[in-house]
């Protein structure tokens, strides 16, 4: 360390930890394991942190290695491997260090907890496995499904779309807007996803996946009869008019996106999409987990006229912190009701910012506070 430089927090800490945790790797031969821990280790303790995947697979490969062994994609495994490596390790006896050691995602960095922030961290993980549980005890595979909005395009790759026709057999619909003898020569075209959307599966499936649960995600349109309903879990993201197996399951549930109002323990909660005084748009979003029409099979809904609104939503579900809050509000001390939803705010930033999601609340939840702890003692 340079003269004027800080101590990255927990350094000497860290120095243990890698001593008991290098003598463990190396008898066990896992040397790229072992070398992406040591550089990483080496950047935290000089205050550098992240590391780009290629630096890694340099440092890991050399320059002499193959060049597959070469890819930065193979960073990706491997880090999974290296995380349930230090996760095993920071609850054995072994460590006397008084910390906790992970790998976060690209780019990559050490972080390094203590023992306060490990029991936070514990508690966080623990509301996580209680959320998640349908999708990574029962062994069933899980597939994530989301949708592309169906436009029209004309001969000139001219695309015209209107929220209220997402069916191909709607097309006459059209006629309002492009004259009834135009619109023979529109094409149905899905060549667009929701970036919000994009990036929501993708929060969820990483997650799921680090848990090791069996995880598939892919884009269905109006055609589609979706064979996985039978025997996969499911979670379906987007918006009810444009997801059918969406917009199926929440049928008759007490919290819809579109409505305006719900009664809530006796109280009506109002809420309606818009902006605040400081021009950041309010978006509404609703979480919805119900067994599925088939015996044994989870289904978990996240419905949004916004894709930055489901994003916002499904950050919020992969954070063990956020999540803390939701799980006692619905299941108090007891286990997650089969049947519940909840009401989210999203705040999204004014345009001129790079932020995506700013804030994630939840405004209310059915079938209300603590519902787990009273199907706990009716079940007494």
């Amino acid at each position: 360390m340079e003269h004027g430089e800080k101590a990255a927090p927990f350094s000497r800490e860290l120095r243990v930890f890698m001593c008991g945790l290098e003598e463990e790797l190396r008898s066990m031969r896992r040397d790229a394991e072992l070398k992406l821990i040591q550089q990483l280790s080496e950047r935290y303790l000089k205050g550098k942190a992240e590391c780009q995947p290629q630096e890694l697979v340099e440092a890991i490969y050399g320059d002499g290695g193959a060049k597959q062994r070469r890819d930065a994609t193979n960073i990706y495994p491997l880090r999974h491997k290296v995380n349930r490596t230090l996760r095993e390790f920071s609850e054995s006896a072994a460590n006397d260090s008084g910390i906790h050691v992970s790998v976060s995602k690209s780019p990559y960095r050490l972080e390094v907890t203590g023992r306060r922030q490990e029991a936070e961290s514990a508690e966080g993980r623990e509301a996580f496995q209680k959320f998640w549980s349908p999708y990574l005890q029962n062994g069933a595979e899980t597939t994530i499904v989301f949708t592309s909005p169906l436009f029209f395009r004309d001969a000139q790759y001219r695309y015209v779309r209107d929220i209220h026709v997402n069916n191909e057999q709607q097309k006459d619909k059209l006629g309002a807007v492009l004259g009834a003898d135009n619109i023979a020569e529109w094409a149905p075209s899905r060549h667009y996803y929701s970036a919000g959307e994009v990036e929501s599966v993708l929060k969820i499936l990483s997650c799921l996946h680090e848990e090791g649960a069996h995880v598939r995600c892919r884009a269905i349109d109006s055609e589609d009869q979706l064979p996985e309903r039978h025997d996969n879990h499911l979670i379906a993201i987007g918006s009810g008019r444009t997801n059918w197996y969406l917009d199926d399951q929440q049928a008759g549930l007490h919290f819809i996106v579109n409505q305006t109002h719900v009664e809530v323990e006796g109280s009506t909660i109002t809420y309606s999409d818009g902006s605040d005084v400081h021009g950041r748009l309010i978006k509404h979003a609703v979480l919805t987990r119900r067994p599925s029409y088939h015996d044994g099979i989870a289904v978990t809904l996240i419905a949004a006229n916004h894709g930055r609104a489901a994003e916002g939503v499904a950050e919020y579900l992969t954070t063990g912190r956020d999540l803390v809050d939701l799980v006692e509000r619905l299941a108090g001390t007891g286990e997650l009701p089969d049947k519940f939803q909840a009401l989210f705010r999203v705040t999204l930033p004014a345009r001129r910012t790079r932020e995506l999601v700013t804030n994630v609340e939840v405004i209310a939840v059915w079938p209300g506070p603590a519902a787990g702890d009273r199907q706990a003692a009716a079940a007494r």
